[in-house]
């Protein structure tokens, strides 16, 4: 088979195009996450200075703060992954923020 120089740039640009489309996606789902954390830390921040006073932790922000834990994990991951664009992040199952790149998939 021949290859003319021609279609080797063809070949170039689109992979080019593909990977950098990729890590755009994947730096915007990365910015997403980190600003869904920072809106539920800023949401739980008075719950977190009575803690401070010695106040128990209430159980109805249980939820918001696991969220906050995953989204932020989910921003990680997808920040590592951009220097990776061919890898996969794996997101896991909407509403389960017990998941981690680092720990494995939990059921």
């Amino acid at each position: 088979m021949k290859y003319s120089l021609r279609s080797l740039m063809i070949a170039v640009t689109v992979m080019s195009v593909t990977l950098g489309g990729r890590i755009e996606y994947l730096r915007r789902w990365a910015a997403y996450h980190e600003r869904e954390a920072e809106r539920i830390r800023h949401k739980l921040a008075p719950i977190y200075e009575n803690q401070k006073c010695g106040t128990a932790f209430p159980l109805s922000a249980l939820g918001d703060a696991l969220e906050e834990d995953g989204r932020r994990e989910m921003g990680e991951a997808f920040r590592r992954a951009t220097y990776r664009p061919w890898s996969v992040v794996n997101a896991g199952p909407a509403g389960d923020w017990a998941y981690s790149s680092n720990r494995g998939a939990h059921p």
